[in-house]
């Protein structure tokens, strides 16, 4: 395997590239196309707890948007509840592919990939 193209793979190159990806899961776990498929149950798990944590930090930014990051000390303890959840859910069997390709380096969460702006990308596409 060549060593470049795994790391082209393996990593996301923009918060905006890494926001499609989350969407686009989004998306899938609204369609309900995959419900069957064991590992759903876990991305379904994964993006509720990103998400939760993604509206904590927006109503805690309120006009200030350096506190939206998880890298700022107030929002410690999000980062830790983050920290935790993903080491939990990566030991789940059936999500570790789905883990291992797209949330492993899933260590912030920038505003392009809040909820709020899936709504409105959503409700764009539907005006």
């Amino acid at each position: 395997m060549n060593p470049q193209w795994k790391e082209e793979f393996d990593q996301f190159k923009s918060a905006d590239e890494k926001a499609v990806v989350f969407h686009a899961f989004r998306a899938a776990v609204e369609a309900e196309l995959f419900d069957e498929r064991p590992e759903m149950v876990q991305v379904k798990r994964y993006i509720e707890m990103r998400d939760m944590i993604a509206t904590e930090l927006e109503r805690r930014g309120g006009r200030n948007k350096d506190f939206e990051l998880l890298s700022v000390p107030q929002n410690n303890d999000l980062k830790e509840l983050w920290l935790r959840f993903r080491l939990e859910i990566r030991q789940v069997d059936d999500f570790i592919g789905i883990y291992t390709r797209y949330f492993e380096h899933d260590n912030s969460i920038s505003r392009a990939s809040w909820p709020t702006s899936w709504m409105i990308q959503k409700y764009q596409k539907v005006a």
